[in-house]
């Protein structure tokens, strides 16, 4: 059994991660679950518990708080707080100083922690070694022996580990050059035998007659744009009904400033989109349908469809900001304001016609 002058010694001389196995082990042995935490260069002990009326306790110890600042010591007594567990504190190289301490908060140097580790029949591992058990080969394994005798039995293991090791990398190299050389007779023996290569295409050619064949034509003249061009035409209709026959430009301040009037009137609007909104059922476009003198748009009117009324090709949906169209359709109301969106005039979009862009 040590006693307790050479407990003190052993903690005053121990790392920070040896105090806290030993405050571990304090816990454990009064019957506490017990985990290490790290935070930066510092180590907690979480211990949980139970008192003798039965109630549950859970302490926090920090571990090696040498040079603590009161700061420091308040902010750790408010997280302790906030996580409502008790707070301890180790510094057992030089102690805290008893004006930086806050209240509520219980503080071990090393003479107490030996008494603490006494009491609770914990006593630090007896790591002591000898030089001889130190020792290691260049591999990192212990050598056995003393004198002259252990000299030579590690230049005798690292010879033998040496050799041991270019036999295993010769191995490797060997298996690299047979492949090599495997490849390269096979290479050989291919140019080398007609028949070899004539099996080899008759093969190929069974292999390409059974996939699909894809003729890509190639034309350097055709670009990227063209092919856009091509794909969505400067003019192209798209109708999901009839066309009313009837269908008037209603002034925009009119329509604006009573829709429901005009709820149910066939409309023809041209004009340039402003923006493309596509949701789940929905399609929708904000078209500006004033021009002005200055060659710019104004005046907003929401036209939408449900998806798959208009536009059957996929392609020729991708309608463009900027892009001028005109537009069919029933008057039915307005849109719902939000707070980044005005209420705009809404059309019930029967038809559209791309008339250039």
């Amino acid at each position: 059994m040590m006693r307790e002058g050479s407990i003190h010694e052993v903690i005053s001389n121990a790392s920070a991660v040896d105090v806290a196995s030993l405050v571990q082990r304090l816990w454990e042995e009064r019957g506490y679950e017990t985990t290490l935490t790290f935070s930066g260069p510092d180590i907690h002990v979480e211990a949980v518990g139970e008192t003798d009326e039965g109630a549950t306790r859970t302490v926090r110890t920090w571990v090696d708080a040498d040079g603590a600042t009161e700061r420091q010591l308040r902010v750790f007594v408010n997280a302790c707080d906030r996580d409502e567990v008790e707070p301890h504190v180790v510094a057992a190289k030089t102690g805290l100083n008893s004006g930086v301490i806050p209240p509520g908060i219980a503080t071990f140097d090393a003479s107490g922690l030996a008494v603490e580790l006494r009491e609770a029949g914990v006593e630090p591992e007896d790591d002591e070694t000898t030089e001889e058990e130190q020792e290691t080969d260049w591999l990192g394994e212990p050598v056995d022996g003393d004198g002259d005798d252990a000299d030579d039995d590690e230049e005798e293991t690292e010879e033998i580990d040496r050799r041991e090791a270019v036999k295993t990398v010769a191995s490797y190299v060997l298996v690299g050059l047979g492949s090599y050389l495997a490849v390269e007779r096979l290479s050989d023996y291919v140019q080398s035998s007609p028949e070899a290569r004539a099996a080899i295409r008759r093969h190929m050619t069974d292999l390409r007659g059974r996939l699909p064949r894809m003729d890509v034509s190639f034309d350097p003249n055709v670009t990227n744009q063209t092919r856009m061009n091509e794909a969505m035409p400067s003019r192209q209709s798209a109708s999901g009904g009839d066309r009313p026959a009837n269908a008037t430009r209603i002034p925009y301040h009119e329509l604006a400033a009573d829709t429901a009037a005009f709820s149910g009137d066939a409309v023809r609007y041209e004009g340039t989109v402003d923006s493309v909104k596509e949701r789940e059922e929905t399609f929708q476009i904000d078209l500006l349908v004033a021009e002005t003198e200055a060659d710019e748009w104004t005046d907003a009117v929401a036209c939408r469809w449900e998806i798959g009324t208009l536009f059957d090709d996929s392609m020729s949906v991708r309608l463009l900001e900027n892009e001028t169209v005109t537009v069919w359709g029933v008057v039915r109301g307005k849109t719902r304001a939000t707070r980044y969106e005005r209420a705009l005039p809404l059309i019930e979009t029967l038809d559209i016609t791309r008339t250039g862009g």
